[in-house]
């Protein structure tokens, strides 16, 4: 193996316990002696147990994982100040990824960009990418096994950090909307020697809420109710951006570290892979043309008229084939594209309107242009 990929293995790396914590690895090299062992494992690791989230170490059930990626921090604190005096300009950014706002479409264009993105000193961590969702959740109290796997994941990032030359770092979660201060907290320690830039898209609540709610339908999970009005009777904060998501990242990486852009046709154009692009800075059009944009719809939207079909589709539960009908009601959508629909009635949507209309003028007069501002409080 050549001394170049040795040096991308874990520091902890033990190529014994990485085939005990996989017995089906240690079952293909059972017969062969303890040198083509270890050669397996470190070879399989780097080709493919790092992407398939393969544990290396083990760690007792009551562990914490924040101290324990403290910790390992601080064991790496030295090395990431090195890297820091070779290039002081090193930028994080993290992309609070808010649903149906283009998210998936983002976080796929990278992963699937990973390589030419990475051969321009752009780092796009694949572990992250492949756990966006458990990235944000690191450190929840409850979840024990849940928290080992998230540190799995921190091991590989901060692995990734060390030995991969890159001036700019890119991780995006869902989750990141709501969490609380200690995991910003530790975000900001993780990322101390870099120039931190939080951007997020943000849209109109009436059209936000109704593709939440056709998105929880195309799931055939109603978690927050039957219908649209119900998810914003249950759960209006969560579409507060001053107040209930912006509000701690401020408090612990400032104001000036937030770039962010209304999710609109007009602002963010045709894709909104390009405009994110813009946002972080990838502005090369050489490099932008070497990029793969194909693959733009991934997580496709019902149209509001068919909502009322699923509706009755899911009253009968011995239905079998719903992922077959669903993707029927897809193809029908892409059709309906451009035909104006909304799930309120007008009396709801002025009283959406009204319930955040002070927190959207805050937050537009803090992030967001003049025009941007004009067309949410529109």
């Amino acid at each position: 193996m050549k001394k170049e990929h040795l040096e991308l293995l874990p520091e902890d790396f033990d190529p014994i316990v990485y085939l005990r914590l996989n017995p089906d690895l240690d079952l293909v090299v059972k017969d062969v002696d303890q040198i083509e062992k270890e050669a397996y494992a470190k070879n399989h690791y780097l080709n493919h147990g790092k992407m398939e989230r393969r544990k290396y170490f083990d760690l007792p059930e009551d562990f914490d994982p924040l101290l324990y990626i403290r910790q390992r921090l601080n064991n790496t604190r030295e090395d990431r100040k090195n890297n820091l005096k070779l290039n002081s300009n090193k930028k994080a950014y993290i992309h609070i990824g808010y649903g149906k706002t283009g998210t998936t479409a983002i976080q796929k264009f990278f992963f699937n960009n990973y390589n030419i993105l990475k051969n321009n000193k752009f780092l796009y961590p694949i572990s992250a990418h492949k756990n966006n969702f458990e990235i944000a959740a690191i450190g929840k109290e409850t979840e024990k096994n849940y928290n080992k796997k998230v540190t799995f994941i921190y091991e590989n990032v901060i692995n990734d950090m060390l030995h991969i030359d890159h001036d700019v770092l890119l991780i995006s979660s869902e989750h990141f909307k709501n969490r609380p201060n200690r995991i910003l907290v530790f975000l900001k320690e993780l990322f101390f020697q870099y120039e931190i830039h939080i951007v997020l898209h943000i849209r109109d609540q009436i059209h936000l809420i109704q593709s939440a709610f056709t998105q929880e339908a195309k799931e055939g999970c109603y978690t927050f109710g039957r219908n649209p009005w119900d998810m914003y009777t249950r759960i209006s904060d969560h579409f507060d951006f001053n107040n209930f998501i912006i509000e701690p990242w401020e408090k612990i990486f400032g104001q000036s570290a937030i770039k962010a852009s209304l999710y609109h046709p007009e602002i963010i154009g045709k894709d909104v892979r390009h405009h994110f692009l813009k946002q972080i800075g990838i502005n090369d059009p050489e490099l932008i043309s070497k990029l793969n944009f194909e693959s733009e719809k991934d997580n496709p939207s019902i149209h509001p008229l068919l909502s009322d079909l699923i509706a009755k589709i899911d009253k009968n539960e011995s239905l079998d084939n719903r992922p077959e009908i669903i993707d029927e009601i897809l193809n029908i959508s892409k059709h309906l594209k451009g035909i104006k629909h909304s799930l309120f009635t007008p009396e709801q949507e002025a009283e959406i309107k009204n319930y955040y209309a002070e927190s959207n003028a805050a937050f537009a007069d803090k992030y967001l242009t003049p025009r941007e501002k004009e067309l949410l409080l529109s």
